[in-house]
This record gives structure tokens, C-alpha cells and sequence, in this order.
């Protein structure tokens, strides 16, 4: 995920997420949605959209008591 420490939202603990693909800060949240993986845990997929028309989702689960943000990558 394209989130940097040096990249809050000035005086908040925010981030500004950037597209995975061409790394443009204006991005929209399209669609959530939820699923059982193949470990039969909940996982949440977040697709967005970066303002280029570029399409990319980021999976948060939970794998062996940790719970992970996978880094956004191109949706087919």
C-alpha cells in the first residue's frame, strides 16, 4: 500500500493513500466488500479509483493471530 510516514494529513494521524500504479494522491473508495478466504477467516477487499482511471483493491485479514493490509494491486 503507497501509505508514507511522511505523508500525514497535516495535524491529524492520518494517511493519504496513493495509487499503487501511477502514485496520484486522489483516489475514491468504489465498493467494499467482504469474503471468507481460504482459511475460512473474513476478509474486507476495498476497491478505489485513482482520479487516472486506474482500478486497485487492498485486502485486510487475518493470518496466524496478525492481521495484515495487503498492498493494492491492479483489479482485472
Amino acid at each position: 500500500m503507497n501509505l508514507k510516514e511522511t505523508e500525514y494529513v497535516k495535524g491529524t494521524n492520518e494517511l493519504q493513500l496513493h495509487c499503487p500504479i501511477c502514485n496520484f494522491e486522489y483516489t475514491h473508495l468504489k465498493e467494499v466488500k467482504t469474503n471468507l478466504n481460504k482459511e475460512n477467516r473474513l476478509e474486507v477487499i476495498l476497491s478505489f479509483e485513482c482520479e487516472e482511471q486506474h482500478v486497485f483493491e487492498h485486502r485486510i485479514h487475518n493470518h496466524k493471530g496478525y492481521t495484515l493490509i495487503t498492498n493494492g494491486k491492479e483489479k482485472f
